[in-house]
């Protein structure tokens, strides 16, 4: 009987050990889970953002390139039709 009560303990605390490192792993695998679901987040998030981005860089190209041109066209204006455009008024009169 003596041999039979500390393989009887040793066979408890092997079990009890099983059964937390069991309720880890379900513990971790949970948390595993959680973490890729919102990992697939941040990345759907961040194609949108990239997407967003690209837009508003054309937008942005797209409106230095309409003032370059209204700034030429000023430019143009009050260097030769600008004089002109007073000349016209005046003629007028």
């Amino acid at each position: 009987m003596r041999r039979s009560r500390p393989r009887a303990k040793e066979g408890a605390a092997a079990r009890l050990r099983a059964a937390a490192a069991i309720a880890r792993r379900s513990v971790l695998e949970r948390e595993l889970a959680v973490t890729r679901g919102k990992l697939a987040l941040v990345l759907s998030k961040s194609a949108n953002d990239d997407a967003l981005i690209a837009v508003l860089k054309q937008e942005s190209s797209a409106a230095a390139a309409a003032v370059a041109a209204a700034a030429a066209e000023v430019e143009q204006q009050q260097a030769g039709g600008g004089g002109g455009g007073a000349t016209a008024t005046t003629s007028e009169e």
